[in-house]
């Protein structure tokens, strides 16, 4: 036998150790993991190809009328889609999509 849970058996002990918790709460903490998960391998996604066209933040910012606090970051991005960079991704080009 090996000395490893399966993911199922994880997700089983957890549900048992918090029994106060809501199916509706434990499908929201889901749906906020997959959001941010997500926003993060957006941020990454846009950071590469913005550093391959040798781009700053800053620059990207400025050329889309922004300021470089509301441009994406590659980490602690929260709530970014690929909807709401449209903007950016259409000014670093056809990789961005």
């Amino acid at each position: 036998m090996t000395q490893y849970s399966s993911w199922a058996e994880v997700k089983r002990r957890m549900r048992e150790n918090q029994p106060e918790v809501s199916d509706a709460e434990w499908e929201s903490r889901k749906q906020a993991a997959r959001t941010a998960t997500e926003a993060h391998v957006v941020g990454y996604h846009l950071r590469e190809i913005r550093e391959e066209q040798g781009l700053t933040q800053g620059q990207v910012a400025q050329s889309l009328g922004i300021s470089q606090a509301r441009s994406p970051r590659s980490s602690g991005v929260r709530s970014t889609t690929w909807r709401r960079c449209a903007p950016m991704r259409r000014h670093l080009g056809p990789g961005s999509r």
